[in-house]
């Protein structure tokens, strides 16, 4: 296997482990499709203007996109989560 796609594996199997161990994941919040369409622009928004990513030139711009995949890839992997019934057993029952 080529190194990029080990590296890209690797980093695709710690982006499921950061979603089990989630805040969100913990507390039984769902996530929707607004959150799967939202929080990538949001994120783009905030650290292209706000944070000034636009002055790095290009290589800011992909950091910036790396980023709002990363945020679309994390909703999208709680999204399958919560479509199985592992995921239902976890949460918490309610009173």
């Amino acid at each position: 296997m080529p190194l990029s796609a080990t590296i890209i594996t690797h980093h695709a199997g710690s982006l499921l482990g950061a979603c089990l161990k989630s805040a969100s994941f913990a507390e039984g919040r769902r996530a929707g499709a607004r959150h799967l369409v939202l929080a990538p622009v949001a994120r783009f928004i905030k650290f292209y203007s706000f944070r000034l990513g636009f002055l790095d030139g290009v290589p800011g711009l992909v950091h910036v996109c790396i980023g709002g995949m990363n945020s679309f890839n994390r909703y999208a992997k709680l999204i399958a989560l919560q479509r199985t019934a592992a995921y239902r057993e976890t949460l918490p029952k309610p009173a």
